[in-house]
């Protein structure tokens, strides 16, 4: 077989794998969001911002930072109710607190799994409303690309 012939058979392959590739889920319409969350003008120490849709069919954690900050990104565009909480933080249990059964069976402890202790940060309390998307009474609309939110919680 010729190289021209090839090039004629494997041309029109090509175009389909890419005109394929070129139609699949694209995330250019899904929003990013960054901010910073403050309690009476302190910054969280962590927690999770919870980003829940308006038809109750979309809920998106997003970690908190010990500076405060969060990055949240793939979201969808469209009308948000925003749940905040800090419990985490403090609840954190660390590597010695971490229980479960021993391996083999044993009495005792097991390890904590690795990497299980990830949440640092100093806890700073909130009201417990804000933990529920019901009474937090934050909101926002994200729409496609970048934006910032900032969020100054307060009694």
């Amino acid at each position: 077989m010729t190289a021209r012939a090839r090039l004629v058979l494997v041309l029109p392959l090509c175009l389909v794998v890419v005109a394929i590739g070129c139609t699949g889920t694209s995330k250019s319409n899904s929003a990013i969001v960054t901010g910073k969350i403050t309690y009476n003008k302190t910054a969280l120490g962590g927690g999770t911002i919870t980003f829940h849709t308006a038809d109750k069919t979309g809920i998106y954690p997003v970690a908190i930072s010990p500076d405060g900050t969060y990055m949240g990104t793939d979201l969808p565009p469209g009308d948000m109710t925003v749940s905040i909480e800090t419990t985490s933080v403090k609840a954190a249990k660390s590597a010695q607190d971490y229980g479960g059964a021993a391996p083999g069976g044993g009495k005792g402890t097991s390890p904590a799994p690795k990497g299980y202790n990830q949440v640092s940060g100093k806890y700073v309390e909130i009201p417990a409303k804000y933990a529920d998307p019901k009474t937090s009474g934050q909101k926002i609309t994200l729409t496609s690309g970048k934006q910032t939110k900032n969020w100054d919680l307060t009694d």
